[in-house]
């Protein structure tokens, strides 16, 4: 780094020994760094990250207040914090094969060991500057690219993320130009996310129905049924802002019915069971939906969204405990989770509208980037759930089913005419509207 001014980086450091941090502030103060933040809990850690835009992270691996494995996978998966790039250096004074293996599968940049050299911890920094790993993304992890032969598994991309330390030491980026960086790769990685997810939720769905249709709930299925209920509100929380937005309503329904079976368990209703299989099918079929496609993902679709507002119709008027069991402490909370909005009613309105399974994503610039993480509030679009949503989301999405109702009129269907000009066909007004999402 030589003799660039780092004094506008900011570095937090995590440790409890106050010995530990004492060498961590000279080694960087000796370097030039002078913006240094310290948490001595894993809680005051997790805060600072959540409230402030921390370019470096070097962490005890053994810091007390949680699991740091966990929290360095919530920060990548973009559940804490508003940037799941940020460079992180674990430390650690006992490196033994489980907790190296566990370092490296949740994402860290670098692992050092204590004690470590003036050198071997600036030498690590310059790596995160000058030659950082390229980032993939799979079902269940997000960060560096640690595979040996990058041929072994050609449907995990490898992508650029920001770096905002660079960006700092280099000093050839604004705090304006950084955000747009880190609002763009978050879409990217969503999206990446959802195509992971669209396999698996079939898999998940596939090994719950038979069992529990067999009367062969155990442990087992349990679990599926959680990580089940992850996927889909995870998904439903990245959905927002993607080519893929046309799939919310079959993901929050999906959530919402494998909540109720999961409250359920062993005697969970029949119709709710095979609802999941319907479910499922009709995500992988929207998730994968080509031109050629569309008309067969959306009847799929329709009829599982009819068959879900029909069995919560009949449902008895018993008040929905929509969140985790009392006795399981580890399934997400639906108040961090995408909440199920009055989707019944959510659901008519859509299926009114009769909207294409491509439908393009709300605003990209900001509804995808770094407030992707919250989900959007019930009513956040002037229903009567809540509070009424903010002028921009209500003009544009008033300007885009303004022009989906001048134009679908007056388009053509290729399949049965033969080959349209874009102007008639639903391409165009897909497209239009996305341009007007994206940038009004």
């Amino acid at each position: 780094m030589g003799s660039t001014n780092l004094n506008d980086i900011d570095v937090l450091l995590g440790d409890h020994d106050q010995n530990s941090l004492s060498i961590l502030r000279a080694v960087l103060g000796n370097s030039g760094f002078r913006n240094m933040q310290v948490g001595r809990t894993l809680d005051e850690v997790r805060e600072n990250v959540a409230n402030e835009l921390p370019d470096l992270l070097i962490c005890d691996y053994d810091i007390p207040g949680g699991d740091f494995f966990d929290f360095v996978h919530d920060v990548r998966h973009h559940e804490i914090g508003r940037n799941p790039f940020l460079a992180i250096i674990a430390v650690t004074r006992t490196p033994s094969p489980e907790i190296v293996r566990r370092i490296s599968e949740c994402g860290v940049d670098h692992l050092i060991i204590k004690p470590f050299s003036t050198n071997q911890m600036i030498d690590r920094i310059n790596a995160l500057v000058d030659a950082r790993r390229m980032f993939v993304v799979t079902s269940d992890y997000i960060g560096p690219d640690r595979r040996g032969d990058l041929k072994r598994d050609s449907k995990v991309l490898r992508m650029k993320v920001p770096n905002t330390l660079k960006a700092k030491v280099l000093g050839r980026a604004s705090p304006e130009a950084i955000q747009r960086a880190i609002d763009l790769t978050v879409s990217a990685v969503n999206v990446q996310k959802l195509e992971r997810y669209d396999d698996e939720i079939a898999f998940l769905v596939d090994k719950i129905v038979p069992s529990m249709a067999a009367g062969g709930f155990n442990d087992v299925v349990l679990q599926y049924l959680k990580r089940l209920l992850y996927v889909t509100g995870d998904a439903s929380r990245r959905l927002v802002g993607t080519g893929y937005a046309h799939v919310s309503d079959l993901c929050q329904a999906l959530y919402s019915v494998t909540n109720t079976v999961f409250g359920a368990q062993a005697s969970a209703n029949e119709r709710d069971v095979q609802l999941l299989g319907l479910l499922a099918q009709a995500i992988k079929a929207s998730f994968g939906a080509s031109e050629d496609m569309i008309a067969a993902a959306r009847e799929i679709s329709n009829e599982a969204l009819s068959r879900f507002r029909q069995v919560q119709a009949e449902r008895t008027p018993e008040p929905e405990v929509v969140g985790k069991r009392a006795d399981v402490a580890d399934v997400a909370d639906p108040a961090d989770a995408p909440p199920v909005y009055g989707i019944v009613s959510k659901l008519g309105r859509d299926e009114a509208r009769a909207a294409p399974a491509s439908a393009p994503p709300r605003q990209q610039g900001r509804a995808t980037g770094l407030e992707a993480a919250t989900p959007r509030a019930e009513g956040g679009e002037g229903g009567e759930g809540g509070k009424v949503g903010n002028f921009d989301d209500v003009f544009v999405e008033s300007l885009s089913e303004f022009i989906h109702q001048r134009l679908a009129p007056w388009e053509v269907d290729g399949g049965s005419s033969g080959r349209v000009p874009f102007l008639l066909s639903a391409g165009f007004r897909e497209s239009l509207c996305e341009v007007i999402q994206t940038y009004v």
